[in-house]
């Protein structure tokens, strides 16, 4: 039978031995991302934030704006698909044919135009993985539209 000394540090080792799994990390969900490619506080930035903060407070959705500017969105488009959360994640970008392709996506919602120095207008939307549930695309398209139509997004 073992003594209460010896029952203690098995205790004691235990814990120490598990205390990494318990952490809150261990049981925190990573916030989904919403990728940009493009410098924060331009018009698609804003209106990125503008969705983001509208999904928190509709549908209790947080995302978290992601700015990965660089070489023509193919750095935000990179970590987009590097980006493990395929039924969450999604992209504020633009399938002009002079930037990297998204015909692998789906089209959540489009935008409207945000005004390139280099390219001038260009058409926005807001892309999805194909992973990310039907209904939850329909919700989220809802609340962007709802934005598009009464002028939140994009900003003038």
């Amino acid at each position: 039978m073992k003594t209460r000394r010896e029952l203690s540090k098995l205790a004691l080792s235990l814990l120490l031995c598990t205390s990494p799994m318990l952490s809150p990390k261990a049981f925190a969900q990573e916030q989904p991302r919403l990728y940009l490619g493009l410098t924060p506080g331009h018009t698609a930035d804003i209106s990125a934030r503008k969705i983001a903060e509208a999904l928190r407070t509709q549908l209790r959705l947080s995302y978290r704006v992601e700015n990965k500017a660089g070489d023509m969105t193919r750095m935000a488009l990179k970590a987009f698909r590097e980006d493990p959360g395929a039924d969450a994640k999604m992209i504020l970008t633009t399938s002009d044919e002079k930037y990297p392709s998204v015909s692998d996506l789906v089209l959540v919602a489009p935008i409207g135009q945000v005004f390139s120095r280099a390219l001038g207008p260009l058409e926005f939307g807001l892309y999805a993985d194909r992973q990310m549930p039907a209904a939850k695309v329909e919700a989220i398209r809802g609340v962007v539209e709802q934005l598009v139509t009464t002028g939140v997004i994009p900003p003038n």
